[in-house]
């Protein structure tokens, strides 16, 4: 009977550490209210194209659900550089920047989904970063990338 109790727990452990997740972000602050934030493209350190835009559309419509004013902007390629040109072009109070560094199906018989990004909000008038959050996930070999992308970009958000 222990054994069978025994492996039951070890089944479950094995089952919820499959879809794993790694998050830290600023814990004193939330995400800023109190005027309106343009997301700009996530600059995409993976080989996966556009991922860098994919994550900017998530991230836009996962603020507007939680009530935050967002510019929606139209920039059409990813950033290739730390060079911010566009920035002097923004007449909101914050902007959102952040990296792709994981965008991707692993390979192996599931090819499971796998996420991982960073992303800081930044009060344009002084530079000063009011938010930031970094995080991990992978899913389940039929979940789809988008999904855990906006699971992921959720729970830097929720916190």
């Amino acid at each position: 009977m222990a054994f069978l109790k025994n492996g039951l727990i070890f089944c479950a452990l094995f089952f919820l550490s499959a879809c794993s997740s790694i998050t830290n972000y600023s814990p004193s602050n939330h995400i800023p209210k109190d005027g309106m934030i343009t997301v700009l493209p996530f600059k995409n350190n993976t080989d996966t194209l556009f991922a860098g835009l994919k994550a900017k559309n998530i991230m836009e419509a996962i603020l507007v659900s939680k009530n935050c004013s967002v510019k929606i902007s139209s920039f059409d390629k990813d950033r290739q550089s730390d060079k911010h040109g566009d920035l002097y072009n923004i007449t909101t109070r914050y902007y959102l920047l952040g990296n792709i560094n994981e965008w991707r199906y692993k390979t192996g018989l599931d090819a499971e989904p796998a996420v991982a990004l960073n992303f800081n909000i930044v009060d344009r008038a002084n530079g000063k970063v009011v938010y930031s959050a970094v995080g991990a996930k992978s899913g389940w070999g039929r979940e789809s990338l988008g999904s855990i992308a906006q699971k992921l970009m959720l729970e830097l958000v929720d916190r």
